[in-house]
């Protein structure tokens, strides 16, 4: 995939550095980092875009970088695309004094040679880590500058005002940059040094800051809320469990939220409505037990202001469960994958008919916050009755029948789970991943 895309962009006259020690084996990486000139990166991001790839990181959430996504077969492909060398706001070399010291691989392609690759190295763990990482040092110990490449670290750091530093860490690289307290106080003469060749670090700073903290607050690059309804035995919770885990394998942050009209109450209101059995259902609890009609008078206005005091409180409860574990999660660009939502209410209760107060559960649904994206999973009848043999199959037969007219209504996407649930995990995140992804981008 990577070789291909490079193929792409290079081919219609662009210029890219990879930046890596090793450029030739791309077949497993995660990610893959590229350095491209400021001045070409719209044409590759239009590029990028037109093969099939999301761009959600726009260089606004993090300074000159660019990052593009695409899944295939459930795998997930990053390119990191760089305008400049930088690190936490800090500029430390321009492309175009970067790509003199790199090696030409191929037509406009190109790696960095041995003293770019360590001035890159240099900077990138000072100014952005606490010590060089493990995977490094074997690298380390394989590089032997000749005389001439040295001359050229040294030049490529004095036209940044950081040849001292570079020069005392090429003396001992592995000794220096393993120590954390070294490093935090190269860090402080690194950063001193390079500020005057980034007299835009501040305006950096802050944009950053504000794109990353504040911006989401307004509803941009945010996470998306996903919910999941349908009968039980559909299969929703295994769909729903292992969906956030291949989701959170592929790098996309994900969390799960009950949001059903029944179970797992959170307010108070809600649990003490619970405890004197409010809820929607058509029969009145403990009614056969009275025969007198001054009693079953009494027993049916409280079974009534019971299941009034219900529906009354069945959009607090969802509005209050949203707000705290799916909206502030979405806030920190998480997705959340919703078990249940206020239109399972809408159908009836515990897949049970429900026949009163088909209106007021209508407006609960209505006036709900409404998430991202739902779908409907459901199987035919017999095998949701296999799975769940409490319900007898009539009620499964008219549950399922009433969830498909729902998801009518309300144009709910529908996932029939008559296959193995990875399967339909797999076939889900290869389908919808823009959707997640586009929704997540940065602003535009």
């Amino acid at each position: 995939m990577y070789s291909e895309i490079l193929e792409k962009i290079t081919s219609n006259d662009i210029q890219v550095c990879i930046l890596r020690d090793d450029p030739q084996m791309l077949t497993d990486l995660p990610e893959l980092d590229l350095l491209i000139n400021a001045q070409q990166i719209h044409k590759v991001l239009s590029l990028l875009t037109q093969q099939g790839w999301v761009i959600y990181k726009n260089g606004k959430t993090i300074s000159n970088k660019h990052v593009a996504i695409k899944i295939i077969d459930s795998r997930s492909y990053l390119l990191d695309i760089h305008a400049s060398l930088i690190q936490n706001n800090i500029i430390y070399l321009d492309t175009e004094s970067f790509f003199i010291h790199c090696n030409q691989i191929s037509h406009n392609l190109y790696q960095p040679s041995s003293e770019a690759y360590l001035y890159h190295l240099f900077c990138h763990v000072v100014l952005g880590k606490n010590k060089l990482a493990d995977k490094y040092i074997s690298k380390l110990k394989q590089i032997n500058l000749s005389d001439q490449a040295q001359n050229n670290l040294v030049v490529m750091a004095q036209s940044y005002g950081t040849a001292a530093i570079i020069e005392t860490i090429y003396h001992d690289p592995i000794k220096i940059l393993t120590d954390i307290d070294t490093v935090k106080q190269l860090k402080k003469l690194l950063q001193k040094s390079l500020m005057p060749m980034n007299r835009a670090y501040y305006w950096r700073k802050i944009t950053t800051t504000y794109y990353q903290n504040i911006a989401p607050l307004f509803g941009r690059n945010r996470g998306i809320a996903i919910a999941f309804i349908g009968p039980d035995g559909a299969g929703k919770s295994t769909f729903i469990e292992q969906l956030e885990q291949r989701l959170k394998a592929i790098g996309i942050p994900t969390r799960n939220a009950y949001m059903g009209p029944w179970f797992r109450n959170k307010l108070f209101t809600t649990v003490f409505l619970d405890s004197i059995a409010a809820n929607p259902k058509d029969e009145i609890f403990g009614l056969n037990q009275v025969t007198t009609p001054l009693s079953r008078t009494i027993k049916i206005t409280k079974g009534l202001i019971r299941r009034y005091l219900y529906y009354i409180n069945a959009p607090l409860e969802s509005n209050y469960r949203y707000f705290r574990y799916v909206y502030l999660q979405s806030l920190r660009g998480r997705v959340v994958l919703i078990d249940r939502y206020t239109h399972d209410l809408e159908v009836g209760y515990k897949n049970r008919e429900v026949k009163n107060g088909k209106f007021i559960r209508q407006l609960i649904v209505k006036f709900s916050p409404s998430p991202d994206a739902m779908f409907l999973l459901y199987n035919d009848p017999d095998t949701v009755w296999q799975r769940k043999k409490e319900y007898e199959l009539p009620e499964i037969r008219w549950s399922m029948e009433q969830y498909l007219n729902i998801a009518t209504k309300y144009k709910i996407e529908k996932i029939k789970t008559d296959q193995e649930c990875s399967i339909l995990v797999d076939q889900f995140i290869q389908q919808y991943w823009k959707i997640i992804y586009q929704k997540k981008a940065d602003f535009k």
